[in-house]
């Protein structure tokens, strides 16, 4: 059967390695749970639970049953999928890669076929509809502990989490705005896992679920407040998460490359002048601009086109007065101009 020595206290139960046929041999292989950790192993089933699926295909003629179990990722997380594939070889498994077009976009699927490990992951409508088989199967795994439900957590967040980074360009200097997420449409378990263990670690870790319709149906989507996030960062949560290691370096890189540079209205506020005159100056050439991002579509992108000033260019406007004063006085000739013609014409 299996070897499980040490791991006696994982997943929901094994079936029976009969039935195989000789087509399905090579995938009869025996499942080493001693293999990975028992953190490792929650890792792979909030994974599952997230966005994994199982099914069998019985065929017509006597050749045996395929066992299938399934991991749905998205086409930018193929590293998500060799970190997932390097766990399940490890456990003795011969899983594969397959890339695929979904409803939106590309997706990356990784499947095995295995009826030892099909077994030994948790049933999700048997956790959706039994609350006894839910809080066993919570028990036994000790989820609630934070040292197994950090990487149970870290599963979820891979599946069915975003993590994401962006940067207010309309603000003061230094703003770098984050935020994580988690969406569930048909497993509300989860959902209610996630507001209380991250309760647990942070006092009012979780805000209030927002919901909205998606394919599937309606969509419940809980967003991490900034005490649940520093919570969970401080857990070592980026350990397990390959989307919150993601996170972090993008983090780090906004934050680097926002301390060079001064948007606009800063710039503005630290010369003394109004954000007319510095669009001025990056117009005439009198500042330089590091880049241009442009948001919106059609005739809305130049209202939607934000500037970002080098700290150094503003310090030598700081020590030469003269400039800023002259290209402030000819901005209100121009106007005056501009005024003085439109009432003659009219």
């Amino acid at each position: 059967m299996y070897n499980n020595s040490d791991n006696d206290d994982l997943g929901s139960g094994v079936g029976s390695s009969g039935g195989f046929s000789k087509r399905w041999s090579r995938r009869c292989r025996e499942l080493l749970v001693d293999a990975l950790s028992s953190e490792e192993w929650n890792y792979v089933f909030g994974l599952f639970l997230a966005d994994g699926y199982s099914y069998i295909t019985r065929p017509r003629k006597a050749c045996g049953s395929r066992y299938s179990v399934v991991f749905d990722f998205q086409g930018d997380e193929g590293e998500l999928a060799d970190r997932l594939i390097t766990l399940l070889r490890k456990a003795g498994l011969s899983p594969w890669k397959n890339s695929c077009r979904g409803r939106r976009k590309d997706m990356i699927e990784v499947e095995t076929s295995s009826k030892l490990f099909l077994g030994f992951l948790p049933d999700k409508k048997a956790l959706s509809n039994h609350a006894v088989a839910r809080r066993a199967f919570f028990e036994r795994n000790r989820l609630y502990d934070v040292r197994f439900g950090v990487p149970f957590l870290a599963g979820l967040i891979d599946g069915d989490g975003s993590c994401w980074v962006s940067v207010k360009d309309d603000c003061c200097f230094g703003s770098v705005s984050t935020g994580w997420e988690f969406a569930q449409s048909r497993y509300m378990f989860l959902v209610e896992y996630v507001r209380k263990f991250v309760g647990s670690l942070a006092w009012a870790g979780v805000a209030r679920g927002s919901v909205r319709k998606g394919f599937g149906g309606d969509v419940v989507r809980m967003r991490f407040r900034e005490s649940g996030v520093r919570a969970l960062v401080g857990s070592g949560i980026a350990c397990y998460s390959w989307k919150v290691a993601r996170w972090l370096r993008e983090v780090a890189l906004a934050r680097s490359e926002r301390a060079k540079y001064y948007t606009v209205g800063r710039a503005a506020s630290v010369l003394g002048v109004s954000k007319h005159i510095v669009r001025r100056w990056l117009e005439s050439g009198v500042m330089t601009c590091v880049r241009r991002r442009v948001k919106g579509r059609g005739r809305r992108q130049a209202a939607l086109s934000y500037y970002h000033v080098p700290i150094a260019e503003v310090e030598k406007l700081r020590k030469k007065p003269d400039v800023k004063l002259s290209l402030a006085r000819k901005k209100v000739e121009v106007e005056a101009m501009e005024v003085e013609f439109g009432q003659r014409t009219g």
